[in-house]
């Protein structure tokens, strides 16, 4: 084909050639999307502390290995460590922007699991964040609740709170405080009220409480 005959196609055509490769590089975005999609089958929320990069798969494919889920399409999340509140000297501040991001999680069903420090505990459950674990488990995994029920625990047992709901047994100490950084405080595991994934939040509960 010649130079000149090339030209002329480009002349007469160019719209039709730019069309058909802005169709050509959609249709493959929209077919590599499609395929490459994954499943967020869970997702968590570190609260006030972060986890150790090294330790990270512990908390996500470790789990999925539990459950003999093989598939890479299939993804437990760990957001970015929500830095909900910080002490200076004796008082406590709420950063409001992180309290913002932590509803909008909640309410948009992006968020299944927290793993929090006292503070976070208190703010959660008091805000009506967290399932009272001892009737979730006792209502739909007894194995589970005979296993956790001496050690579940309220904000009243953990602060002294006498919120409105500070009676409910919404969260679960974590044993190992050493997968995460700079902590040498008690943490806790609870699940937020709003997740649609209640028997798998029970089986994650089950998975980190043996960890």
């Amino acid at each position: 084909m010649t130079k000149k005959r090339l030209e002329n196609i480009w002349y007469y055509y160019k719209i039709h050639i730019i069309i058909g490769i802005i169709l050509i590089i959609v249709i493959y975005n929209v077919c590599g999307s499609f395929f490459n999609k994954k499943e967020l089958i869970l997702q968590i929320a570190p609260i006030n502390l972060t986890i150790n990069s090294s330790k990270q798969n512990i908390f996500s494919e470790d789990f999925k290995k539990s459950l003999k889920i093989t598939s890479s399409k299939k993804e437990v999340f760990i957001y970015d460590s929500i830095n909900l509140s910080a002490h200076s000297g004796k008082k406590l501040i709420m950063n409001s922007n992180e309290q913002l991001r932590l509803t909008s999680y909640s309410q948009a069903n992006s968020l299944d699991i927290v793993i929090m420090d006292d503070d976070a505990l208190k703010y959660l459950c008091n805000n009506g964040f967290l399932c009272d674990l001892e009737k979730l488990t006792k209502r739909k995994n007894k194995t589970l609740y005979n296993n956790v029920k001496n050690n579940l625990v309220s904000t009243k047992d953990v602060t002294n709170d006498n919120g409105k709901y500070s009676k409910y047994k919404c969260a679960l100490p974590i044993n190992n405080a050493n997968y995460f950084k700079g902590n040498n405080k008690t943490l806790y595991v609870g699940i937020i009220t709003d997740s649609e994934k209640k028997d798998l939040d029970l089986k994650y509960l089950d998975y980190i409480n043996n960890l």
